[in-house]
């Protein structure tokens, strides 16, 4: 269903009556919206959600039921500060932009999204100190054992100072490195449009990367190096064998990082990939 740059909707009605079976949802460019209702929210057929630039959006459904969703894009929503609660687990959610939203903080119920693969979070440049090894430049390694543990990485996208109403586009390419043999990049992306610094967080299953790199493990102890390409910082949060989880380890491009953060307190997009605390 196409409502895109309609300039007529205040408030999107309740679709689950009329139109229950609905696979896509657009509504990008609606300048005019400022409410979606509830029952939006549990359309379990839907797909793929866009509300990229609705700069008057302000009222999402407080609770999202939608076991189909694979993608949702709240791009540009300027004055939409609460995301709704996720009451029961939605694993099939693999896409998920906020990017200059005024979203600062997400429901506890955030955990859910239990199939998030990538993440982009509000406007900042400062990796969050829940990673536990973080580098200052576009490189960064740690040591894993005999297989290959999943891992999240952050991003920190860091712009030059743009003029008003510029944006920054560019291609993203992160290699990783096993015991010095590269492999395809583990990801490519395009970051379009940006005016403002952003942090964008990947999660990499355990089960991938053992696809992908087992080959290349050697013994116990294997050396692993994630190099995007033009990135001012970055981070990974990966149960490795380099030490105490704890201690402050500096390396050439790595640190391990022990600031006081209460690591038995995982952010959701971790505890939803399967981190433990133990």
């Amino acid at each position: 269903m196409n409502f895109r740059s309609c300039q007529y909707i205040r408030k999107l009605p309740d679709l689950s009556i009329a139109t229950p079976n609905i696979k896509e949802l657009d509504l990008c460019q609606c300048g005019n919206l400022i409410e979606v209702h509830d029952f939006v929210g549990r359309l379990d057929k839907l797909e793929k959600w866009e509300l990229n630039d609705c700069i008057e959006l302000q009222v999402l459904p407080n609770c999202l039921l939608m076991k189909s969703l694979k993608h949702l894009s709240l791009y540009g929503c300027s004055r939409l500060e609460k995301f709704p609660n996720i009451l029961q687990e939605m694993e099939g959610l693999k896409f998920l932009s906020m990017v200059r939203t005024a979203i600062t903080e997400l429901p506890p119920s955030f955990g859910n999204l239990t199939g998030l693969h990538q993440l982009y979070i509000v406007p900042g440049n400062e990796i969050p100190k829940w990673v536990n090894h973080q580098s200052f430049g576009s490189t960064i390694s740690f040591w894993v054992g005999s297989k290959f543990p999943t891992f999240v990485l952050c991003l920190a996208l860091c712009l030059d100072r743009l003029a008003y109403e510029d944006t920054y586009s560019y291609v993203c390419v992160v290699d990783i490195f096993t015991n010095g043999h590269k492999r395809r990049p583990i990801m490519e992306k395009l970051f379009d449009g940006l005016q403002y610094d952003h942090l964008w967080f990947y999660g990499a299953h355990h089960s991938l990367l053992q696809q992908v790199f087992g080959d290349l493990i050697e013994g116990d102890r294997n050396h692993v190096e994630i190099a995007p390409f033009n990135i001012a910082s970055l981070g990974v949060h990966v149960e490795c064998i380099c030490g105490p989880q704890n201690s402050l380890i500096i390396h050439d491009n790595c640190e391990n990082v022990d600031d006081g953060y209460n690591d038995t307190e995982l952010p959701p997009l971790l505890s939803s990939m399967g981190f433990s605390t133990a």
